[in-house]
C-alpha cells in the first residue's frame, strides 16, 4: 500500500499525506461500478456533509493493477472515451475544472 501511495504522490506531485485512503476494487465477471463523480457536490446534503468536514478532490488516480481479459474499461460518456484496463497502467484526471468548478463530463 505504502509502494502505491508512493507512486501516486510521485504522479500527482502531492504528498501522501494529502491523499484519501486507497479503495481497491475487484470485480467478478459481470461486475461493474455504477456511473459516478469523484467531486463532493454541496448542492447534495452528503456532498455537503463531507466538504464541511474535508476539502474538495482535486485529482482522481484509477490504477490498473492486472490485466483482464475482456471488458473493465473506465468510460467517460460525456466525453464519449473509454480506457481499456492495463496491469501498470493509471489514469489521473480531475474532478473539478480549472476555475475549480464541478466538471461533470468527469462523470465515469
Amino acid at each position: 500500500m505504502r509502494r502505491i501511495e508512493s507512486c501516486i504522490a510521485k504522479l500527482t506531485d502531492m504528498p501522501v499525506a494529502f491523499g484519501e485512503n486507497l479503495q481497491i476494487v475487484q470485480y467478478a465477471p459481470g461486475g461493474e461500478y455504477i456511473p459516478h463523480f469523484d467531486y463532493f457536490d454541496p448542492e447534495t446534503p452528503g456532498g455537503a456533509e463531507e466538504l464541511a468536514g474535508n476539502s474538495q478532490r482535486l485529482l482522481t488516480v484509477i490504477m490498473y493493477l492486472s490485466d483482464v481479459e475482456g471488458g473493465g474499461w473506465t468510460q467517460f460518456p460525456d466525453l464519449n472515451v473509454e480506457f481499456t484496463p492495463m496491469k501498470g497502467a493509471a489514469l489521473l484526471f480531475p474532478p473539478l475544472d480549472p476555475q475549480g468548478s464541478l466538471f461533470r463530463p468527469s462523470l465515469h
